[in-house]
């Protein structure tokens, strides 16, 4: 589990996850005796991971393969010539929240810009 803008699992552990998930969201709507209360998917998903995660969750570091680098110092990320993003070394499969550093979020931008015809 990155955030919840990137959870991976099994068909059963994501299943448990969205039960986990909307429990919380119950939880919160009866404490408040309200339906209209904002949705903070983000909220839910740190009580749980944090809280009392299920054996089967387990949070990826940033230097995995799955990269959540949003609050990753610059120093741990180096963008090649090739246009390849590292992460403390390791190039991710999965490189998330990089829109937070501006160096890499252009060079991303520009690698995959629509072409002019096209817009």
């Amino acid at each position: 589990v990155l955030c919840s803008g990137v959870t991976i699992g099994s068909r059963s552990c994501i299943l448990n996850y969205l039960d986990l998930f909307c429990s919380e969201i119950a939880s919160v709507v009866s404490a408040w005796h309200s339906v209209l209360i904002p949705i903070w998917d983000q909220a839910y998903h740190n009580r749980i991971l944090r809280r009392d995660p299920p054996a089967e969750m387990v949070m990826m570091p940033w230097s995995s393969d799955l990269a959540t680098v949003g609050e990753v110092p610059s120093e741990y990320l180096h963008l090649d010539s090739a246009g390849l993003v590292s992460v403390a070394g390791v190039v991710p499969s999965i490189l998330h929240q990089y829109d937070r550093h501006p160096t890499i979020a252009s060079a991303i931008s520009s690698s995959y810009a629509m072409p002019m015809a096209l817009r």
